[in-house]
């Protein structure tokens, strides 16, 4: 009926500063689990905080399992937009990475997290761009992972795409969906009964903003288009 069942608030540690969620997932073990980001203090940069991926796993009830930023020691400056788990309750995210060394600058990054919080490992999916983020993932049926991400320049050419990866990030196919053509946020993703991906999000080009829906296959070739009308209440 639209009804509070219960309220909860999570982040309250004062460790935490400036925290905000972006995705809600639900787990194989009935519970769910929150991605975004906050500042958070880093032994490696003692007296700073730096931006990280935080997780945070609550049961159905609201009750907190955990709550972690990705690493508390590791020195890595990183935000996270979407996860998904696998069969173990492993926690892959799609998200940022900011490098620190030398070639500079802001890689899509796949990230896993155990199933009790511990940082798995990180895999940049573009290692030079000076801009990127990933904001979907979702696992085909061969369990193999595909992205949606953006990556470029701050002069030179500017991409929005599709990235199909194993469990470790390692690249096996990717396709281009917009080269140069504004800012675009692709935030919603799901995979259907057949193996598809579906993708929705807002393009920005000059003074409008668009609403962009792609589906494509497996071979993340644009899928065949329907025109035969539907029946939608049978």
């Amino acid at each position: 009926m639209g009804d509070i069942i219960w309220p909860q608030t999570y982040a309250t540690d004062t460790a935490f500063f400036s925290e905000s969620p972006h995705s809600l997932l639900k787990t194989q073990d009935s519970c769910l689990v929150i991605t975004g980001e906050a500042y958070y203090p880093d032994s490696t940069y003692p007296g700073h905080w730096i931006q990280k991926i935080i997780l945070i796993k609550v049961k159905q009830n609201g009750e907190v399992i955990f709550e972690v930023p990705w690493g508390s020691n590791n020195g890595i400056y990183c935000d996270g937009r979407a996860s998904t788990i696998d069969a173990a309750n492993n926690i892959y995210t799609a998200g940022r990475r900011a490098r620190t060394m030398a070639p500079s600058g802001d890689s899509p990054c796949l990230f896993k997290t155990s199933a009790t919080g511990y940082p798995v490992f990180y895999n940049d999916l573009k290692e030079t761009s000076t801009m990127g983020i990933a904001t979907t993932i979702n696992w085909f049926q061969d369990s193999t992972l595909v992205q949606c991400m953006y990556w470029g320049s701050h002069v030179g050419v500017d991409t929005t795409g599709l990235v199909n990866t194993d469990s470790f990030g390692t690249i096996i196919k990717e396709k281009p969906l917009l080269i140069n053509y504004g800012t675009g946020a692709f935030w919603g993703s799901d995979i259907t009964f057949n193996n598809r991906l579906i993708l929705a999000g807002s393009v920005y080009s000059g003074s409008t903003f668009s609403v962009y829906l792609y589906k494509v296959n497996f071979d993340l070739e644009y899928d065949s288009i329907y025109t035969t009308p539907f029946t939608y209440d049978n």
